[in-house]
């Protein structure tokens, strides 16, 4: 491929779109011309009207799996979903086996991120060796996610020592907001119809308040991640002003309830996720709340399993299901429909959670080219047999969007294209 291109369409700038030149150069974008330009010993990509250049997306919360559980996905695989998403920048989850919390798992972890082309960060679990912190610090590491089963597994004064070296060393403590006691009074429970209620909303409630709690008390950075009730951005809205705290939610809890997407799938278990879908009225709000600016990014929570696992039976059926190759198309239909703005997908799925991992992803002179297009007249169906992630299978299976990922480059290299539109970049292949 050559190192020395100009990409010409449309860009949004300053709330609308223009018509621009971008040149790059090695990989960096040396400069931005308006309208169409050409420069010689340079190849051309004169894009149609209705395609977009825009910067990547970035997802802060993703699975990629790999190690014991190559099966359910591999970096590799987790990368090439990502790029047919278009996104380049990704916060992986350390609930692997083993799982990502010590020293040792970190820095194999990290090697094998090495091979990798996109922006790679991971956050790391709640360490055994609470010593062990100031080390991962050293590493990189920005951020300890914690889950229901920590507080079990560890103690209630592991856990505090832990959210007291958060705050010494700056970290963010991303929360899996679910009370694990609640969730247990429903564990003889085993039917996906009522999976919102045997994992409750009261139950995230409480886990929400408990954690703002905490944080109130002893002042480190929260995150409260993948919340599905309204109710959790009401809460962090309110206590913004006191605590530093930020909130996500997802495609799925504002496009799907869980009666909706039993009522749409042919394997009920892909609709199992945790926390659950909730009600309509629940989703309806959830989106409103997208809408006026409340939540502050949005996640994929890629959690791929394979197609046996979820067609497994309610009680041995693994929670999650892919969605790096969804909530890009799903973002774009809310503009198309217009739900959302172009500026709204923007600051949701790239430059809000690319503040929240530290990346720098934006379309600007002597940055490296980090860029998607888009092909925003384009109609289909979500086909998750057409994935590239290991995990075939979404409960946004016939989804009608409008708005497809076409190509993404990392530093400047054509990394994903598209087999519809090969033509379109011939020139630089």
């Amino acid at each position: 491929m050559t190192s020395k291109f100009i990409i010409t369409g449309k860009v949004f700038n300053h709330d609308k779109f223009v018509r621009k030149s971008i040149i790059i150069d090695d990989g960096k974008i040396v400069d931005i011309k308006d309208g169409t330009y050409s420069k010689s010993s340079y190849r051309i990509i004169n894009l149609p009207e209705r395609f977009i250049i825009c910067q990547g997306f970035v997802d802060a919360h993703v699975h990629c799996r790999d190690f014991q559980e190559s099966h359910k996905e591999t970096l590799k695989t987790c990368e090439e979903a990502a790029f047919a998403g278009g996104v380049v920048a990704i916060g992986d989850m350390p609930n692997t086996k083993p799982r990502i919390n010590n020293l040792e798992v970190l820095l194999r972890r990290l090697e094998l991120a090495k091979k990798l082309k996109i922006i790679y960060k991971v956050h790391v679990g709640v360490p055994e060796d609470l010593s062990e912190v100031e080390k991962m610090v050293k590493l990189g590491v920005k951020s300890i996610k914690i889950y229901p089963e920590d507080w079990v597994e560890y103690g209630h004064r592991h856990i505090i020592s832990l959210l007291k070296l958060a705050r010494k060393y700056n970290l963010i403590i991303i929360t899996h907001c679910e009370d694990l006691d609640m969730i247990m009074y429903s564990k003889y429970i085993h039917d996906f119809k009522f999976h919102s209620k045997i994992r409750c909303r009261q139950a995230e409630i409480v886990a929400t308040l408990s954690m703002i709690k905490l944080a109130l008390k002893y002042g480190f950075k929260l995150h409260i991640t993948h919340t599905s009730i309204p109710d959790v951005i009401d809460y962090v809205n309110t206590i913004r002003k006191y605590i530093d705290v930020t909130v996500d939610t997802t495609p799925h809890y504002v496009l799907l309830s869980q009666d909706e997407c039993l009522s749409r799938v042919d394997v009920l278990g892909y609709c199992k996720v945790n926390p659950p879908l909730r009600d309509v009225k629940d989703r309806v709000r959830l989106l409103n709340y997208l809408t006026k600016g409340y939540v502050d990014f949005i996640v994929s929570d890629h959690a791929p399993h394979s197609v046996e696992e979820k067609c497994s039976e309610y009680s041995r059926c693994p929670s999650g299901f892919p969605g790096l190759e969804t909530t890009l198309p799903l973002l774009l239909t809310l503009w198309k429909s217009q739900v959302l703005s172009f500026r709204d997908v923007l600051k949701l799925y790239s430059i809000n959670p690319s503040n929240f991992l530290n990346v720098n992803v934006n379309m600007s002179i002597s940055n490296y080219a980090y860029l998607i297009i888009i092909d925003s007249e384009k109609d289909y169906v979500i086909n998750p047999e057409e994935f590239k992630s290991k995990a075939k299978y979404s409960p946004f299976i016939n989804f009608k969007v409008k708005g497809r990922v076409v190509a993404t480059f990392v530093k400047g290299e054509l990394v994903y294209v598209h087999t519809d539109y090969l033509d379109l970049f011939s020139t630089i292949m």
